[in-house]
């Protein structure tokens, strides 16, 4: 009875023995490395990490500066040390070209939750000339990103995308997590499979698609639709803030939801509050909204246009 008894009190502690280290204090190694740049070109960064956060933003030199800190929550000195010494920051400069990667090393262990466990914690950061193109990619993490007059595309697959003042072309992808995207100018493409969707800006193109979340969008004054603009929920509503001189076509189905409107509209065709159709002011462009369980909503834009 006693050595079952033992056996039992082991089972029970051995999970917190194990967890012990990965509350540890952690040890950091930091890395920082500049790249001399052609200011008459725009720079092409491409970032790729498979779990980790980045930050980027611009500055007015003709410099690229990249900062790392890997970190470790790794109890053990000797182990701590071949974790972060196996983390590599690999980096490839072509002319204007710069590519960042991390590799991770892979811990095998004993006991199934802890295979292919990473312990070690990457933060990069990269500051741009304001004329440069973005593309990153994480597969769990976070992305930040502003400043930027130029391309940025920004791929994750589980976590946060913030973008703040970006002009030009954006392009966002998300399986899963919240996208936010502020005082945005140009075009915007964002799909995610579950995540709400954020944003203000004024906006050329707009095509925004999520499986399942909500959708708010806040258009700035003076702003003119290149071409027709989508917007598409699955599972969710969607709320536009217009500004007084804003213009569209309107063609809006919600399945399973109502529609409401505060701002005058010229209406053709609605029924039921499912399928409406008309126009805001002089009319223009195809302003196509639909959610198959959510409501839609059109609101007046006050004050300040930002999200966050």
């Amino acid at each position: 009875m006693k050595r079952n008894h033992a056996f039992l009190t082991l089972i029970f502690v051995l999970p917190f023995i194990l967890y012990v280290p990965l509350r540890a204090n952690p040890r950091v190694v930091t890395f920082e490395k500049n790249f001399s740049v052609d200011p008459s070109q725009p720079v092409y960064l491409e970032f790729r990490d498979e779990d980790g956060n980045f930050r980027f933003s611009s500055w007015e030199k003709d410099i690229v500066v990249i900062k790392v800190r890997k970190e470790t929550k790794e109890k053990n000195e000797k182990r701590a040390e071949k974790l972060l010494n196996d983390t590599k920051i690999k980096i490839s400069q072509n002319n204007n070209e710069i590519k960042i990667r991390i590799q991770y090393p892979k811990i095998k262990g004993i006991f199934f939750w802890l295979r292919d466990y990473r312990r070690v914690e990457v933060f990069t950061e990269v500051m741009l000339p304001l004329r440069s193109d973005v593309s990153c990619f994480i597969d769990d993490g976070s992305i930040y990103g502003e400043k930027i007059n130029g391309r940025v595309s920004a791929n994750i697959d589980d976590g946060t995308i913030r973008l703040t003042d970006i002009q030009d072309s954006l392009k966002v992808k998300a399986d899963d997590g919240r996208v936010l995207l502020n005082n945005i100018e140009g075009e915007v493409v964002v799909e995610t499979d579950d995540g709400d969707i954020e944003l203000s800006g004024r906006i050329s193109k707009l095509n925004l698609f999520t499986d399942d979340g909500d959708v708010n969008v806040r258009i700035a004054p003076h702003s003119s639709m290149g071409e027709d603009w989508k917007v598409v929920t699955d599972d969710g509503s969607v709320e536009f803030f217009l500004s007084e001189d804003f213009s569209a076509e309107l063609d809006i189905r919600t399945d399973g939801g109502d529609f409401t409107t505060h701002i005058p509209l010229t209406l053709r065709d609605i029924s039921v509050k499912q399928k409406i159709s008309g126009k805001i002011n002089q009319g223009g462009r195809l302003l196509i909204v639909k959610t198959d369980d959510g409501d839609v909503a059109l609101r007046k834009l006050n004050g300040d246009d930002s999200i966050f």
